[in-house]
C-alpha cells in the first residue's frame, strides 16, 4: 500500500513539474499574447510553423537557405522544438511581421530559443528592430 501511494505521488509531482514549466515562463507586456502551441515544421533556423501559425522569431537572423550556418541552426531548432509544445511570447510592438507570421520570444522545454541562438553563434540580433521590440531591454539582445 505505501508503495502504491508513494508511486501515485511520485506521478502527481512529474505532472505538476512537466505542466510547470509552461507557466513560470515570464509573459512581458500583454498576457493576450502569450499562449503555448505545438512545433508542426522548423522552416528555418527563425521560423517556426506550429498548430497556431507560423511564428518569426523576435529580433533575431538566422542564416536563409543556401547560406552559411543555415543547416547548423535550423537543426540546432528542431532538436529543442520540433514536435514539441512550445511557449509563445508575442512581441507587443511588432505582432505580426509585413508576411503574417507572429513575431516572438519562444520557450522550448523552458529555454529562450531568441537567446540560445543568439548565444551559440547560430543567428544575429537584427537591430533594426530594436526600437520596436518590447524585448529590446533584454541583455541578450545588445540592443541598449
Amino acid at each position: 500500500m505505501k508503495k502504491k501511494i508513494l508511486l501515485f505521488i511520485s506521478l502527481i509531482f512529474l505532472l505538476i513539474l512537466q505542466l510547470s514549466k509552461f507557466y513560470h515562463q515570464p509573459c512581458q507586456g500583454n498576457r493576450n499574447l502569450c499562449f503555448t502551441t505545438y512545433v508542426v515544421k522548423v522552416i528555418d533556423g527563425d521560423t517556426l510553423e506550429t498548430k497556431n501559425g507560423i511564428i518569426r522569431l523576435s529580433l533575431v537572423n538566422a542564416p536563409e537557405k543556401n547560406e552559411e550556418g543555415f543547416e547548423l541552426a535550423k537543426e540546432f531548432v528542431e532538436k529543442f522544438c520540433l514536435k514539441k509544445e512550445i511557449f509563445v511570447d508575442v512581441d507587443d510592438f511588432q505582432v505580426k511581421d509585413i508576411y503574417g507570421r507572429w513575431v516572438a520570444k519562444v520557450y522550448c522545454n523552458g529555454i529562450n530559443l531568441n537567446e540560445e541562438l543568439v548565444k551559440n553563434g547560430l543567428a544575429k540580433v537584427n537591430k533594426i528592430f530594436c526600437e520596436n521590440s518590447e524585448f529590446a531591454k533584454e541583455s541578450w539582445t545588445g540592443c541598449y
